[in-house]
């Protein structure tokens, strides 16, 4: 049984690119967001689906997840985890966010980022988030390959 709903789960989303590449608009498979140059991922500006109705439950500690169109979520972040959720969503960039983390948690800049960036790409593959714009990384990833050959 699970096979076939992963089959049909799969041809859904390829349905979609297709529409979409007929249609041109850009897509963003968040899955793949980490493979984003880094110059680009420290601009985004994550924002939250729509859909998404977010609560959080004793003590701020569990931060309750669940969404009109997929299935309910539960996960339990620690206090750090949930201060920088509460920075997505209000139009700074994973850095800038990064670089309130550094200052309110006595964390290095590199930490902090590792911190940020990481929730971000948890939350993005269970489409909780997404980038305020969309980027398409294969087109990115082929400019950065061609600006390393032109270089002399």
């Amino acid at each position: 049984m699970s096979t076939r709903r992963a089959f049909f789960k799969q041809f859904l989303v390829q349905m979609v690119e297709l529409k979409n590449d007929a249609t041109g608009k850009d897509r963003i498979p968040l899955n793949r967001l980490h493979e984003l140059p880094e110059e680009i991922i420290e601009q985004i500006e994550p924002v939250l689906f729509p859909s998404q109705e977010l609560n959080t439950v004793t003590d701020s500690d569990l931060l309750t997840i669940s969404s009109k169109s997929f299935s309910k979520h539960s996960y339990t972040f620690n206090q750090s985890e949930v201060e920088i959720f509460k920075l997505f969503n209000t139009h700074k960039t994973l850095k800038e966010i990064a670089a309130i983390i550094s200052s309110s948690q006595n964390l290095s800049d590199d930490e902090s980022y590792q911190k940020v960036t990481d929730l971000f790409f948890r939350l993005a593959a269970i489409r909780c988030c997404h980038p305020r714009e969309f980027y398409n990384i294969d087109e990115l990833k082929k400019l950065k390959n061609e600006s390393r050959d032109v270089k002399v």
